[in-house]
Order: C-alpha cells, then sequence, then structure tokens
C-alpha cells in the first residue's frame, strides 16, 4: 500500500501534499534569489544582495534541521530513498526504453532538489568569502568571478526546475505548481502531511523580514554612514560643536 495514502482526508480542496514550513521555504528562497540575483550588479544596494544571501543561507539550514527532525515526509531521507531508483532509470533509458512519466518525476524533482540545495550552499558560501575580504586581491578577484560564475549556474537550476514543473504539468495535465501555493493537491489518497504547522511558517517569515529589516537600519547611507547610530551621532557632534561655539561667543562678552 502507498504510504501517502494511510491518512484519511476530508478536505474539499484535496489531500494535503505539502505543510506549510516547507512552503515557506520554498517561496522565501526563491524570492530571495531573485532579489539576490537582480542585485548582483548593483554596487548602491550591496547591502541588499548581501541580505538576500545571508537569508538564504539561514532558510537552506532551517530546510535541513527540518529535513532531519521535522515530519517522515519533509525528512531529507525520503528524497535520498526516491533516488535510489536512478540507477535502473538511467539503465533504461541508456537501453532506449523511456520510464514511465511518473517513475521520471519521483528522480528527477527530488534530484533537482537536492542539486539546487548544493548550488545555494556553495553561492552562499563563495558570496560570504568575496564579502569579507579576508584574502590579496588576486584572490578576492577569483572569488567574486567564482561567485559570479556560481550564481549564474544556479539561475540555469532554477530555470531547468520551472521547465521540468511545467513540462510535468502539461503532460499529466494537472497543475503540480499549485500544491506548493495552495499545500492540497486533487488527487486520490490521504494526507501526506497530518499536520500544516502553520504557526512555523509566521515564525519564518517573520524571522526573514526582522532580519531584512535590521540589515536595512545598519545599512551604509549613500555618505558613508550609517542610517541609524551614525549619522544620530554626527548630529549631536555638530550640535555640540555649535553649542560650544555659543559658549566661547558668551564668555567673550
Amino acid at each position: 500500500m502507498d504510504v501517502t495514502e494511510t491518512m484519511p482526508s476530508s478536505a474539499p480542496g484535496g489531500r494535503r501534499t505539502f505543510d506549510a514550513p516547507t512552503r515557506a521555504f520554498h517561496w522565501l528562497l526563491a524570492a530571495c534569489f531573485a532579489g539576490a540575483y537582480a542585485t548582483s550588479d548593483a554596487d548602491g544596494w550591496r547591502w541588499l544582495h548581501v541580505t538576500f544571501g545571508y537569508t538564504m543561507a539561514g532558510l537552506l539550514t532551517w530546510r535541513v534541521l527540518w529535513g532531519l527532525v521535522g515530519p517522515r515526509h519533509a525528512r531529507l531521507s525520503v528524497m535520498v530513498r526516491k533516488l535510489q531508483g536512478l540507477p535502473a532509470w538511467s539503465r533504461a533509458v541508456r537501453q532506449g526504453q523511456w520510464p514511465a512519466l511518473r517513475s521520471t518525476h519521483n528522480l528527477m524533482l527530488p534530484l533537482g532538489v537536492m542539486f539546487l540545495m548544493l548550488m545555494v550552499l556553495v553561492t552562499t558560501a563563495s558570496g560570504y568569502l568575496a564579502y569579507q575580504d579576508w584574502f590579496g586581491e588576486l584572490f578576492e578577484d577569483l572569488v567574486e568571478e567564482a561567485h559570479e560564475l556560481l550564481g549564474n549556474a544556479l539561475l540555469v537550476l532554477v530555470l531547468g526546475h520551472i521547465a521540468l514543473m511545467l513540462w510535468i504539468s502539461l503532460a499529466r495535465r494537472q497543475n503540480h505548481v499549485w500544491p506548493m501555493v495552495t499545500g492540497r493537491s486533487k488527487t486520490p489518497g490521504g494526507d501526506v502531511f497530518k499536520r500544516n504547522h502553520a504557526w512555523l511558517a509566521v515564525l519564518m517569515c517573520a524571522a526573514a523580514l526582522a532580519f531584512g529589516l535590521y540589515q536595512w537600519q545598519t545599512a551604509p547611507a549613500p555618505d558613508g554612514a550609517q542610517r541609524s547610530g551614525a549619522t544620530g551621532s554626527a548630529d549631536a557632534e555638530h550640535e555640540a560643536g555649535e553649542h560650544g561655539r555659543r559658549g566661547s561667543d558668551d564668555d567673550a562678552h
């Protein structure tokens, strides 16, 4: 019996195939990558590019933890088990026997997700090294070029993932993107996830927003001063100087 059909579901929208934290991770990661790629060449928005990169690293860390201690179907071990069928699938392709679409779907999606997560890890790590300026000029240039190359490779993987989802949706005549929005799929069987864990998804979004606001508050202003703190100190010094000059004038009189 299929393990995904062991939990009854009476919801009119279909059975729950994704919980809220998994969906929040997916869309937050997609939004952060889009933002990071859009600001990669904007010098004045470097702090925003870095913020997106750090948020992606934080999201990836959370996903690994959720994949270790979360619900059974959110665990990374499920993707690893699905990939165990890859040798048989590739062997059939080499023999000219195209496997069933369902088996291709079950293999290509986890394989793409694993590659994406690995690329996010490597890309954000290279960006961190490029941002720290720890090394000589030659090495820094190499790291920056590697970071740019990895970012472009990650874009190719993302576009490939989107193309794969569209192809599967067209081939099976079923929208396989919408369940990542609603969490439910109109397919036979019971709920894959017994609980939605919406509170955890809200907490994730709030943490990402709070970190973004913190980064914005501490980001360098166009003149090089801080948005908060440094500008206030400069104003205080200016006011103190004015007060001192007024006091000297009064003493002179």
